[in-house]
C-alpha cells in the first residue's frame, strides 16, 4: 500500500514539475524575440536608414522618410512580431498627405537587437529615442504616434510619458491580463484561464516589472493629449468592451472607432478609406 501511495505522490510531483516546466516555456514563447534581416525599403519613400541610440545604450533601426515643408512627423511603431516593413503603407498614406515618418524597429524585433520581447518596457524607450531623433531633424515640427497593438501598448508604457502632440493606438489591449487571457482562451477554450493564471505569473519574474507598470490602461492618465482607438469589432485578441472603457478613461476629446468586421488584422488593409479619412481628421485636429 505504502508502495502504491509513493507511486502516486511521484506520479504527482511529476505531473506538477512536468505542467510547470511547460509553463515556462509557453512564457518563453511569448517573449520570444522576431529578428529578421529587412529588404531595402521601397524608393518611392526616399527612406535614409538610420541608427537610434536608447538612453541605457542600445540601438534600434529605424527609416527615416522626409517630406519637405512637412504638416508634421509621425513616428510609426508595429506590433508584435511585426518590423517597420509593416508599417510601410501607412508611412506612404502619411506622405501623400504631407507627414515626415520615421519607422522604426522596436527592440527584439527586425533588425533591432534584443534579447526577449518586454510588453513595452524596453520597447517605450526605443520610442523615447525616436521621438528625441525627429525633435532634432525636424525642430519645432509637432510630433505625433501610430502604435499598432505593442507599439500602442509601449506608447502608454512610457513613464515619464512621450512627448508627443497626438497619439493613434491601433488594437492595443487594456491590461497584461486581458491580453494574455483572450489569447488563451481563444487558443485553448475551457483551459485557458488555468495557463493564463500560470503565464501571468511568470511574467514580473521574466521582465522584473509588475502588472500594472505594464498596464496601458494605466499609462492612460499620463498623457495629457487626446487619442485616437482604433479597433476591429470582431478582435478577438482585442475585445472591443476594453477598448471602449480605455476610451472612456482617456482625455475628454479623445475618439473611437470601430472597424466593421475586422478582426486583429491590419486595420489599413481592411479598410483604407476609413483609416485615412479618421486618421488625417484627427492628426488636423490636433495641431492644425
Amino acid at each position: 500500500m505504502s508502495r502504491v501511495l509513493n507511486l502516486a505522490g511521484f506520479g504527482l510531483l511529476f505531473g506538477v514539475v512536468s505542467a510547470a516546466g511547460l509553463s515556462w516555456a509557453v512564457g518563453g514563447l511569448l517573449l520570444r524575440p522576431s529578428p529578421r534581416a529587412l529588404p531595402d525599403p521601397p524608393a518611392d519613400l526616399a527612406a535614409e536608414a538610420v541608427e537610434l541610440a536608447t538612453a541605457d545604450a542600445r540601438t534600434v533601426a529605424a527609416w527615416w522618410m522626409p517630406e519637405d515643408e512637412a504638416r508634421g512627423v509621425i513616428v510609426l511603431a508595429h506590433g508584435k512580431g511585426g518590423s517597420r516593413l509593416a508599417m510601410i503603407e501607412r508611412a506612404r498614406s502619411l506622405r501623400e498627405a504631407g507627414y515626415a515618418t520615421l519607422a522604426l524597429d522596436l527592440q527584439g524585433h527586425g533588425e533591432s537587437p534584443g534579447e526577449r520581447i518586454t510588453l513595452g518596457l524596453l520597447e517605450s524607450e526605443d520610442l523615447r529615442a525616436a521621438v528625441a531623433f525627429v525633435k532634432k531633424r525636424l525642430p519645432g515640427a509637432p510630433v505625433g504616434l501610430i502604435g499598432v497593438s505593442l507599439g500602442g501598448v509601449a506608447a502608454l508604457v512610457a513613464d515619464p510619458p512621450l512627448e508627443i502632440d497626438a497619439l493613434v493606438l491601433e488594437s492595443v489591449y487594456a491590461t497584461v491580463p486581458q491580453a494574455i487571457g483572450a489569447r488563451t482562451d481563444e487558443a485553448l477554450g475551457p483551459l485557458g484561464s488555468l495557463a493564463a493564471r500560470a503565464l501571468l505569473l511568470q511574467i514580473p519574474l521574466r521582465l522584473d516589472a509588475s502588472l500594472e507598470r505594464l498596464s496601458p490602461t494605466a499609462g492612460l492618465a499620463r498623457y495629457r493629449i487626446p487619442m485616437l482607438f482604433l479597433i476591429g469589432d470582431e478582435d478577438h485578441q482585442t475585445p472591443l468592451a476594453s477598448v471602449r472603457a480605455m476610451h472612456a478613461a482617456a482625455l475628454e476629446g479623445s475618439e473611437l472607432v470601430v472597424f466593421e468586421r475586422v478582426g486583429h488584422h491590419d486595420l489599413l488593409l481592411a479598410d483604407r478609406e476609413l483609416w485615412r479619412r479618421e486618421v488625417f481628421d484627427y492628426l488636423s485636429a490636433a495641431w492644425d
